[in-house]
């Protein structure tokens, strides 16, 4: 099982630091999620950068997503989300039925002595990665409407 990074649609009056027990209550029986690919989300990483969010620990706004905790993104962030992702539902689109990503670089030991590096590819399926993206892109629209928040737990 591959790891992944999972998006839900919450109630803004949710607390940052009350999201890790929301979503243990949740996880498996909220509607409105949708899960990530983490080899998808460390491609497309450079661009999340650009979107304003929250973490816990932070009182100030920070940009991306916490790689490995909770992330809050609010109605300033849903705004440059949903640019960032219809961009790349764009590029999705335009992919062939099946494609595959550069991946990790991993080095590879043939003996004691010897090895190389060799680049893992993740191979996707056009139509799911854009539905998934296609759901972001209605939570962020949804979130710009100043009654929810988009929860990101990381990895």
């Amino acid at each position: 099982m591959s790891l992944e990074h999972e998006f839900f649609l919450i109630p803004k009056d949710l607390k940052l630091e009350d999201c890790f027990d929301w979503y243990s209550e949740n996880r498996y029986t909220w509607k409105d999620k949708v899960g990530i690919d983490d080899s998808l989300i460390r491609y497309i990483n450079d661009t999340l950068k650009w979107i304003p969010s929250l973490k816990q620990g932070k009182t100030s706004e920070f940009y991306g997503l916490d790689y490995y905790g909770e992330t809050i993104i609010n109605y300033s962030g849903a705004k440059k989300l949903y640019q960032v992702i219809l961009a790349w539902i764009d590029i999705f689109s335009a992919a062939p039925s099946k494609f595959k990503l550069a991946s990790e670089l991993i080095w590879v030991e043939e003996n004691e002595t010897d090895g190389y590096w060799k680049r893992e590819y993740v191979e996707y399926d056009r139509e799911l990665v854009v539905e998934n993206f296609k759901k972001i892109s209605q939570f962020a629209e949804v979130t710009q409407q100043g009654n929810n928040f988009i929860l990101h737990i990381g990895i």
